[in-house]
């Protein structure tokens, strides 16, 4: 099953990034994680069918009312874990 890493930049620290992030997942069927960097940024790891990564990936660009996205960098992977759903990591 095809797998992305995803590094999200922008205002997406401290207004409800992570939960938005969780919510669109849950929503679009993908499983993995999503935690805030120390640089600021958030890492986003996803699992799921081509087509629902797609889709995912374009709702994270848009936000929502509170965040901003300025750039995402995304990377195929190769998983090292299996996912059971999507979690906000700390």
């Amino acid at each position: 099953m095809p797998a992305l890493e995803i590094i999200v930049h922008g205002r997406v620290q401290g207004v409800g990034f992570r939960y938005f992030a969780r919510q669109t997942a849950e929503s679009c069927g993908i499983r993995g994680y999503v935690r805030n960097q120390r640089d600021g940024s958030v890492k986003i790891v996803a699992t799921g069918g081509e087509q629902e990564l797609n889709t995912y990936c374009d709702l994270i660009r848009r936000g929502n009312y509170y965040v901003i996205v300025k750039d995402m960098q995304i990377d195929n992977i190769v998983l090292g874990e299996d996912y059971e759903d999507f979690s906000i990591r700390f």
